[in-house]
């Protein structure tokens, strides 16, 4: 198991078929790693989660947003390095964005949002033995908060 399938817990949402937690890569404020419970390497592999999906990124999507005032989410799937399902859901946030332009001066205030992404990853990476700081954490437990009081029929956040 590689780091970044290992989810902090508590993860700051889980349903039977669906968990989201912090990335344990990479410390960015309310960047979340959305997979099923159960390791799977395709939605034919996971139909709940499938079923789910919608719903848990809309509740996602709100909170994180809120919760690091960010004016978009990306949200992203490869599976290229591991052969899982997952997603990342990743704030771009106006600070963020700032650094990225102030790297990338070239660009003229135009965001290639996949080169950011990559950028950020990069640039924001945890060092080996590392965890996450506790800004990041205090984000995690905003969004935990915020999903607990949004709710959702069946679903239940983990406390």
């Amino acid at each position: 198991m590689t780091q970044s399938e290992r989810l902090p817990e508590p993860a700051v949402w889980r349903t039977e078929a669906c968990i989201a937690a912090p990335c344990v890569d990479v410390d960015l404020p309310g960047y979340l790693i959305l997979r099923p419970t159960r390791r799977a390497a395709t939605f034919q592999d996971a139909p709940v989660f499938l079923a789910e999906l919608g719903a848990t990124l809309g509740l996602l999507e709100a909170a994180i947003l809120q919760a690091v005032s960010a004016p978009r989410l990306y949200v992203l799937r490869f599976s290229e390095a591991e052969d899982s399902l997952h997603f990342h859901l990743f704030p771009r946030t106006t600070t963020l964005t700032a650094a990225y332009t102030e790297a990338f001066p070239r660009r003229e205030g135009i965001v290639i949002g996949p080169e950011l992404f990559e950028w950020a990853r990069n640039a924001y990476r945890l060092r080996p033995g590392s965890g996450l700081s506790p800004g990041t954490l205090s984000v995690a437990a905003s969004i935990r908060e915020r999903l607990r009081v949004a709710g959702s029929a069946g679903a239940d956040c983990a406390r």
